[in-house]
C-alpha cells in the first residue's frame, strides 16, 4: 500500500523558485535539488508513519543534502493500491 502526494500551491512556488536558484549557484545544482524532492516524495509515499508528529499532525522529513523540510499530514482517505 502506498499514498498519493499533493502539494499546495506555495510549496510548489517555492520548491520551483529552490530549482532556479540553486542552478543560477552551479550548474547542475538544481537539477540534484529535484533528485532529492523526487527521493523524498518517493521515502514519503512508502512509508508515511516513518516521521513522528512534530505539532498537531505535521511531520517533517528533512533533505540529507539541502537545507530544506518538508512538512507532511496524511490522510488515510487519499491511500492508493
Amino acid at each position: 500500500m502506498s499514498f498519493s502526494v499533493s502539494f499546495e500551491e506555495k510549496a510548489i512556488k517555492e520548491f520551483t523558485e529552490s530549482v532556479f536558484w540553486y542552478d543560477e549557484q552551479s550548474e547542475g545544482l538544481g537539477e540534484r535539488f529535484m533528485t532529492e524532492i523526487d527521493q523524498c516524495i518517493s521515502f514519503i509515499q512508502k512509508n508515511p508513519f516513518q516521521f513522528p508528529i512534530k505539532r498537531n499532525l505535521y511531520r517533517e522529513y528533512v533533505f540529507q543534502l539541502f537545507p530544506f523540510i518538508l512538512v507532511y499530514v496524511i490522510d488515510e482517505k487519499k491511500v492508493t493500491s
